[in-house]
């Protein structure tokens, strides 16, 4: 089966590709960039922006603050919002996934690049809900990149184990 490729990295390394100054490992900002934020600073320079955001990948706000403000642990953020993600799944799929541009809704093109403001080594350690919507994306025919890295099926699986 022929997979659509997705990027899923920081908005940090997007500036670094940007600047020429990226490790020789990552990839960013292959093609179209949207964000999945859960607050994204509008800041050019940090680059959180892109072409809009993916709202079915991007955390509930009300849970993002409750896990600031320590009254849930990250073990039930991460199962929250992967539940979430099972409950979008027809909505995550290729030729489906959608992000909202300043005037309208369009569909994310193979080879864009989601960004979220979580470091590079947060998104490769699994401690990002970058990580997790990587590997929802994979398990629903996406073919996916994680900060440079290829997400295979048992890494997806890996991935979204709530511990």
């Amino acid at each position: 089966m022929n997979r659509p490729n997705i990027f899923l990295t920081s908005a940090g390394a997007v500036v670094q590709v940007r600047r020429r100054r990226a490790k020789p490992d990552t990839v960013a900002c292959v093609g179209r960039r949207e964000q999945i934020n859960i607050r994204p600073r509008p800041h050019a320079e940090r680059g959180q922006l892109g072409a809009g955001t993916c709202h079915p990948l991007t955390p509930d706000v009300l849970l993002w603050d409750q896990l600031r403000s320590q009254w849930i642990d990250e073990a039930r953020f991460k199962a929250a919002y992967i539940d979430r993600l099972r409950r979008s799944a027809d909505a995550l799929r290729p030729g489906a996934l959608a992000y909202e541009s300043p005037s309208m809704l369009l569909l994310v093109e193979p080879g864009s690049t989601l960004t979220c403001s979580c470091s590079v080594t947060a998104g490769r350690e699994g401690r990002c809900h970058r990580s997790w919507a990587a590997a929802a994306l994979r398990l629903l025919g996406w073919s996916v990149v994680l900060d440079g890295e290829d997400v295979s099926d048992a890494r997806a699986r890996e991935l979204l184990e709530v511990r």
